[in-house]
């Protein structure tokens, strides 16, 4: 029974075990990964093989444990074996979380075993498990002596200085989770639990200052609604809804008095300084300071006569409109500027003739001005001196053109004024300036002239027309509406021609300028303008074409010319003019889309460099095979992409060595000689010699002696041509 229940409690522990692939997998440190269990290790050999830093099997309190040290005394320099916990490794002491250790290492506090505190080492892990032990995070993975995803080591509040991981638990900063967790630092007192960071407020109520009275985020910020200020009696309003400051008003609406209408820069009421301050009130919208002179006023009805806007009641008395006394009351109103009882009366047109300041109506009838009936009644306008019409008219400059002497303004308008002419009709009464400079009336009317412009003038000999008279062309769109002849033959004074430079002439059939007439093209430079045909077809009479020639197609893609066209190429050939891609990867032409590339196989790129071809370029080798066709460099240095002769010593022969270059050379010294510690290097020739062949020279005449020596010699070459086919991934035949 007793053996069945210890077989039993076997099984059990075997089950409870920790299942792993590697050490890392082991929530202790300590342990090895044996059968997919993590155990207590057995021997040295077991913590060597999956420990880098753990690398001793020591019984420690009845249990087997692997560990780099038990004591200081196994630690180098300054380093103390830190046994607490269970840790069993060699570390500097540092005085906290702040504290700066090595690139490879991290400061963590490390509680005694006798429960009494703890101390800060700078430690760094060995395995995962040693940084989910120390950070309490089951994801801790450890790289390079750190622990990743970074952690803050503490023992107390005061070592976590992070807002968002202020609390020390376990002996890990962790995000707060009460206000306690925060009361150290000044500005931002309060937790917020949910994000478990330190904030400055966690209601608007938190925060006390007008410019900043509205919590969000953890922070007083400025207020962005009212709300936010209505604790403030004093200033209950927010400034500025994007974010602003509790003030006492926005707009000039919140102000209730009105002696202080108006609302400030600084958001506080002042007395008014503009009309505009005082709108909100119904019978007193006007400022009786307007422009702030007097350091502001107060809102009233009116101030002055140009606030009644009614005629009847055109006079401002202590604030009221009443009726008039004087002209001046009654200016303001265009159609109403005269007061018709200076002891009291309302503003009207006219009392007089002369009050009616227009020639539409210079007569007075009963307070209105109407038209004219009489000369006289003219006769105050020195320009419109004549009543249009006896029956009622108006006071007008002419009635006819013939009225109008000036050939600047010969027209007589509808308007009975002397204008510009808008017409050649209205020049007709003058004998040589027959014709309006401006028929149409664009700019308002012109003069009369001989000529207005060039199209007037209808003789290419004679085609611009200058100051109103018809003379020689002096630019070529003065020859324009010539479709036969639109170039000026003479910029200095000439005759409408058909062209005088090359490129006067549109057209890739006649693309050469002779004697003023465009004919067939003689030379290339005579069909450069036309960027799609820059190629004349013949020297003796051409026509601007493509291509002549393979070298006129500057596009890969089109290199070949055919019917003075440039087409996909069919052959090296028609690439020869391309400095880089010489080759047509088309040579058949079967697809009809050749284009010229660099290389089509690898044996087309002659660099060790660039050895390679991929998509028709040379670039670097990725693989030997791409540096077969530059035997020697036959091997390709996957790192550097370049062909090499060697990669290591053992693809050199002769006893030579590889250099860093890639090159087979003699060795200069034992050292370079890595392949075997029985090879050294022979400074007369260079080459690398066996210690063993040196032996056999040396040997006594004895044949037992001897060929126990060759026999050893023998097992090393074996032993090392393992290694080579290793280091090569060769497999032996």
């Amino acid at each position: 029974m007793i053996i069945r229940l210890f077989f039993i409690f076997l099984l059990i522990g075997r089950a409870l075990s920790e299942s792993c692939t590697t050490v890392n997998n082991c929530d202790k440190p300590y342990h090895v990964c044996r059968g997919n269990s993590c155990e207590r290790c057995n021997d040295i050999s077991e913590c060597v093989a999956q420990h880098s830093v753990r690398k001793y099997c020591t019984s420690i309190d009845g249990n087997n444990r692997c560990r780099q040290c038990t004591s200081s005394p196994g630690c180098t320099g300054s380093q103390v074996c830190v046994t607490d916990d269970k840790t069993y490794l060699c570390a500097n002491t540092c005085t906290g979380p702040s504290a700066t250790c090595t690139a490879t290492s991290q400061c963590i506090y490390i509680n005694k075993d006798s429960g009494n505190g703890g101390n800060f080492y700078c430690l760094s892990c060995e395995n995962d498990s040693d940084c989910r032990k120390w950070s309490g995070d089951s994801s801790s993975t450890c790289s390079s002596g750190k622990c990743s995803p970074a952690f803050v080591s503490c023992s107390q509040d005061s070592h976590c200085t992070s807002l968002t991981a202020s609390d020390c638990t376990s002996n890990v900063c962790k995000p707060c989770s009460q206000d306690l967790h925060c009361t150290r630092f000044t500005d931002t007192p309060l937790c917020d639990p949910e994000k478990g960071k330190c904030v400055k407020c966690k209601t608007d109520a938190n925060c006390t200052e007008l410019s900043a009275s509205e919590c969000s985020s953890g922070n007083c910020v400025p207020c962005t609604s009212n709300t936010s200020c209505a604790r403030f009696n004093s200033t209950p309003l927010c400034s500025d809804p994007s974010g602003g400051t509790c003030v006492q008003c926005v707009y000039d609406s919140d102000c209730s008095s009105k002696t202080a209408a108006r609302c400030s820069e600084s958001n506080t009421c002042v007395p008014c300084t503009g009309d505009s301050e005082c709108s909100h009130f119904s019978d007193t919208k006007l400022c009786n300071d307007p422009t702030g002179a007097s350091g502001g006023g107060k809102c009233v009805q009116c101030i002055n006569h140009t606030n009644c806007t009614s005629p009847a009641k055109a006079r401002c008395s202590s604030g009221t409109c009443d009726k008039c006394t004087a002209n001046d009351q009654c200016a303001r109103f265009n159609t109403t500027p005269v007061c018709s009882d200076l002891s009291g009366g309302t503003c009207v047109q006219c009392v007089h003739d002369s009050d009616c300041p227009t020639e539409a109506a210079a007569k007075c009838v009963s307070y209105a001005c109407v038209p004219c009936t009489e000369d006289d009644q003219c006769a105050r306008f020195n320009t419109t001196p004549v009543c249009s019409s006896h029956s009622g008219g108006t006071c007008v400059q002419c009635v006819h053109h013939s009225n109008c002497s000036s050939e600047t303004a010969a027209r007589c308008s509808e308007s009975n004024t002397c204008v510009p002419c808008t017409g050649d009709s209205e020049c007709s009464h003058f004998s040589d300036t027959k014709l309006c400079n401006d028929p149409t009336g664009a700019s308002g009317g012109g003069k009369c002239v001989q000529c207005i412009n060039h199209t007037n003038c209808t003789s290419p000999a004679k085609a611009r027309c200058s100051s109103g008279t018809c003379d020689k062309c002096t630019a070529n769109d003065q020859c324009a509406r010539f479709n036969t002849t639109p170039v000026c033959s003479d910029l200095s004074g000439g005759t409408c021609v058909q062209c005088v430079h090359d490129s006067d002439c549109p057209t890739e059939a006649a693309a050469k300028c002779v004697s003023y007439a465009c004919v067939p093209c003689t030379e290339d430079d005579q069909c450069a303008r036309f960027n799609t045909t820059p190629v004349c077809s013949s020297h003796s009479e051409g026509t601007c074409v493509q291509c002549v020639h393979h070298s006129n197609c500057s596009s890969e893609t089109a290199a070949r010319c055919a019917g003075n066209i440039c087409v996909p190429c069919t052959g090296d050939s028609e690439c020869l003019h391309f400095e880089d891609t010489q080759l047509c990867n088309d040579p058949t032409g079967v697809s009809g889309e050749g284009r010229c590339v660099q290389c089509i196989n690898h044996t087309n790129c002659t660099s060790p460099e660039l050895a390679q071809c991929a998509s028709n370029t040379c670039t670097t080798c990725t693989d030997s095979s791409q540096c077969t066709h530059l035997a020697p460099n036959s091997l390709c240095n996957t790192t550097t992409g370049e062909c090499v002769e060697c990669l290591s010593i053992f693809d050199c022969t002769g006893g030579k060595i590889c250099s860093p270059s890639g090159v087979c050379v003699g060795c200069t010294s034992s050292t370079q000689c890595t392949f075997d510690e029985a090879l050294f290097c022979n400074t007369t020739t260079g080459g690398v010699l066996s210690a063993w062949l040196m032996r056999i020279v040396y040997l006594p005449q004895n044949p037992i002696a001897l060929w126990m020596v060759i026999y050893v010699f023998l097992a090393q070459f074996r032993a090392n041509v393992s290694i080579y086919q290793t280091h090569h991934d060769v497999t032996p035949h």
